[in-house]
């Protein structure tokens, strides 16, 4: 005789099995927290005194949604007295719609930063439509599933037994098309990460960093939400049917934010090295720049050229020492007080300058750069938008 996973007594069963599975999502994100307390509060602290990017807002709220989401769902797993059933699993399954649109779109956020020019604004533009798209199907299916309360079946330790029951009509195709919809999303993203990362003309660390971490995140999520899918379409239970929906969420938190925080270290490491790179260089620049300095003036005396030109070294000088933020800025400045010296410098020793002067700039972009593509440098900032470029070298 098969078994009857209709009963009464096998729902109960499964219902206590997911509460087992609940603890255990809530003991392994108290881990997690733990872990991540500090990169948050940088983040956190950040975020103040910069303001909060797109990424970081779905990087909290991901993480924020989860707490309700699981306190909803064991509120109908382990309802302690008669509560209303059906409002707090419509307000479960909301939650559940957050925490994995956010999740996605975390994913979404590192396969758009390896696009520059058009092709980022339309890979943008694609990414937010479907995004949308899978946004507006978890929300429609929040009154999928629907509960009531009945009395006496529930734990006997409890006062007032009951439990919230699910009642049927649940369509499960219609159910299973949220779970479907994200996987291809998913799917799409990583495949854009790929496509991007082989477009740039230079190979990256931080490019092989995204292939490698969004195929860890795709095939981890693609095996959770198929044994969800599957459990659902067989049609058991209620029970069974969303029975592994909190840890496929938690899964869900786990991985997105963990890819988001170790993206972020890569990208301060890069930062790092990068601004160490570029200061050596100027230092380069400043000695060679101080060791002709004397030889430039004794010619310039010599010649009676106008004194603007030496204030013009000066200023060149000066660029070689400033903050990496500002020095780009300064070397424009300094490509034009150039120009404006042609009258009083001899044609030779000016393109000499103007030479020397934009090899430092192509080594300083070279220093700070990792990818780049359609001829565009692609910088720390550009390659990890989730934090400001200057906050990598602090």
């Amino acid at each position: 005789m098969g078994r009857d996973w209709m009963s009464p007594a096998e729902m109960a069963r499964d219902l206590f099995a997911g509460q087992i599975m609940l603890g255990a999502c809530i003991g392994a994100m108290f881990i997690e927290t733990i872990h991540t307390f500090y990169f948050d509060l940088g983040l956190l602290r950040r975020a103040g005194s910069s303001g909060l990017r797109w990424p970081q807002a779905a990087y909290f709220l991901c993480k924020i949604a989860w707490v309700p989401m699981v306190a909803t769902t064991f509120a109908v797993a382990a309802p302690p007295n008669k509560m209303d059933c059906d409002s707090t699993m419509m307000a479960s399954e909301a939650l559940v719609g957050i925490v994995t649109t956010m999740s996605s779109a975390l994913l979404a956020f590192r396969a758009l930063c390896v696009y520059q020019g058009a092709a980022r604004t339309w890979v943008g533009r694609f990414l937010f439509a479907a995004w949308l798209g899978m946004f507006g199907i978890w929300m429609s299916g929040i009154p999928d599933l629907r509960g009531a309360w009945f009395e006496g079946i529930g734990p006997v330790w409890l006062e007032n037994s009951g439990a919230c029951a699910f009642l049927p009509g649940l369509d499960h195709m219609k159910y299973a098309s949220k779970f479907l919809y994200t996987v291809a999303f998913d799917f799409v993203v990583l495949v854009l990460t790929v496509v991007g990362v082989l477009r740039m003309k230079s190979s990256s660390r931080l490019g092989r960093i995204l292939i490698e971490q969004g195929t860890i995140y795709f095939v981890i999520i693609l095996v959770a939400n198929t044994l969800l899918v599957t459990l659902n379409l067989l049609q058991l239970n209620p029970v069974m049917s969303t029975v592994i929906n909190p840890p496929v969420q938690t899964l869900h938190v786990i991985v997105a934010t963990r890819l988001f925080m170790s993206l972020s270290k890569e990208a301060r490491i890069a930062g790092v090295n990068s601004h160490s790179g570029s200061t050596s260089t100027k230092r380069h620049s400043h000695s060679h720049h101080t060791g002709s300095g004397s030889a430039t003036a004794h010619h310039r005396q010599a010649s009676s050229l106008p004194t603007h030109a030496s204030q013009h070294d000066t200023l060149h000088t000066n660029t070689a020492v400033t903050a990496p933020g500002k020095d780009r800025k300064r070397c424009r400045a300094c490509s034009c007080e150039k120009l404006t010296a042609t009258s009083s410098r001899g044609s030779h020793e000016l393109s000499e300058d103007l030479e020397s002067h934009r090899g430092e700039t192509s080594h300083v972009l070279d220093d700070d750069s990792h990818v780049s593509q359609d001829g565009t440098a692609l910088t720390t900032r550009d390659v990890y938008p989730m934090v400001p470029s200057q906050q990598f070298v602090r």
